[in-house]
C-alpha cells in the first residue's frame, strides 16, 4: 500500500521516498478505505501542474496518465 501511494499516486522527484505522513493516514486501514483517494490524487496532480508552470522548473511530477482520462 505504501508503495502504491508513494510511487504511483503521490510520487515526488526522488522516486524512492514515501512521506512519513502517510503512515498516520494508513494507521486504520478500514478508515483509509473510506477516503476519497481519487479526489486527493487529482488535487495533488493539479498542485504539481501549478508548480511545474513556474519559471525555471523543468519537470512535472505525478502519475500523468490520470490527467489524460476523458470524462464523458
Amino acid at each position: 500500500m505504501m508503495y502504491a501511494i508513494g510511487s504511483v499516486l503521490f510520487c515526488d522527484k526522488s522516486g524512492a521516498r514515501v512521506g512519513t505522513h502517510f503512515l498516520r493516514i494508513l494507521d486504520d486501514v478500514e478508515e483509509a478505505s473510506q477516503y476519497a483517494w481519487g479526489t486527493a490524487t487529482l488535487a495533488y496532480l493539479y498542485r504539481q501542474l501549478d508548480i511545474s508552470s513556474r519559471y525555471g522548473v523543468k519537470q512535472l511530477v505525478g502519475f500523468i496518465p490520470l490527467l489524460e482520462v476523458n470524462f464523458q
